[in-house]
C-alpha cells in the first residue's frame, strides 16, 4: 500500500464519525501515519486558515499530509503522530475554542492545564489517545492548536522546527 493510502486511511478511520462535528468548528485533527524515525530531512511548506505560510521538518522516512489549516506527520505504525494547525481566533480566548472543540468532538477531557490563553488536555479518540493543546488569546490573530499521539524526541523537534 503507498505512503499515502496509508495516511488516508488511518486519517479517515481515526476521525469516522467526528469529521462532521470538527468542521463545524472549523477543526480538523489531522493524525497521521509514516514509516519510521529518522533525522531531520525534509521541511514542508503549511498555510493556516488565515493564509499564513509555514514550514514543518519531518524526519525521513514519516508520512506528511496538509491539513485544514496547516499539515501533519507521523509513523507508519500508528505510534506517533502530529498535526499544527493555525485557525483564526474570532475573539475567542484558547480556553473558549477547547471547550467548543470538546462538546463539538463529544469526548472526555482530562484536562492537564486549563488558562485563558492555554489548555492542555489528553483524550480518547476512536480508542486512540491523543494530546490536544490550545494556544492563543482572544486579541491575538489566531490559535495554535496541536494534537499529538505518542511521546518521543522526534515529535518535540517536529514541533520545535514550526517556523514562519
Amino acid at each position: 500500500m503507498s505512503e499515502k493510502r496509508i495516511v488516508n486511511s488511518t486519517f479517515n478511520n481515526l476521525l469516522q464519525h467526528k469529521e462532521t462535528a470538527l468542521k463545524r468548528i472549523p477543526l480538523a485533527l489531522a493524525l497521521v501515519l509514516a514509516l519510521s524515525t529518522g533525522a531531520m530531512a525534509a521541511k514542508h511548506q503549511c498555510k493556516s486558515t488565515n493564509g499564513t505560510e509555514f514550514t514543518m521538518d519531518v524526519p525521513d522516512g514519516w508520512a506528511f499530509q496538509t491539513v485544514p489549516g496547516g499539515c501533519a506527520a507521523g509513523k507508519a505504525d500508528g505510534s506517533e503522530m502530529i498535526s499544527v494547525a493555525y485557525y483564526p481566533g474570532k475573539g475567542l480566548t484558547a480556553k473558549a475554542f477547547a471547550a467548543a472543540l470538546v462538546k463539538q468532538m463529544n469526548v472526555k477531557p482530562q484536562f492537564n492545564k486549563e488558562e485563558d490563553d492555554y489548555v492542555d488536555f489528553d483524550t480518547e479518540l476512536n480508542g486512540n489517545k491523543v494530546n490536544i493543546s490550545v494556544t492563543g488569546k482572544a486579541d491575538d490573530s489566531g490559535l495554535q492548536v496541536v494534537t499529538e499521539k505518542g511521546e518521543s524526541k522526534e515529535l518535540e523537534q517536529i514541533f520545535n522546527s514550526v517556523t514562519f
